[in-house]
């Protein structure tokens, strides 16, 4: 087959090669950096959308860390504030 497609090649006239030739090679010239650009701005985008998705899940961790520590002061106080008035009213009563 290979064979066959050269020899068809070898026997058409000069102009019919250079013309083929020079339409493959627009096309390898538009088709590699159009393959390569796609390729690039895939890379990116998902790039984006990790480092996106990461900083999101790291300020609802802290945020989370946070509210957690301010309930657990809020706790601690009000039972030390129970515990401070349950000790002041038996000593006055």
């Amino acid at each position: 087959m290979n064979w066959l497609a050269v020899s068809i090649l070898l026997s058409l006239s000069g102009p019919l090669v250079a013309l083929a030739l020079v339409l493959v090679l627009i096309v390898v010239v538009l088709v590699v950096p159009l393959v390569v650009f796609v390729v690039v701005v895939v890379v990116v985008v998902v790039v984006v959308v990790v480092v996106v998705v990461v900083v999101v899940v790291v300020i609802v961790v802290v945020v989370v860390v946070i509210l957690v520590i301010v309930v657990v002061v809020v706790v601690i106080v009000v039972i030390v504030v129970v515990v401070v008035v349950v000790v002041v009213v038996k000593f006055l009563v």
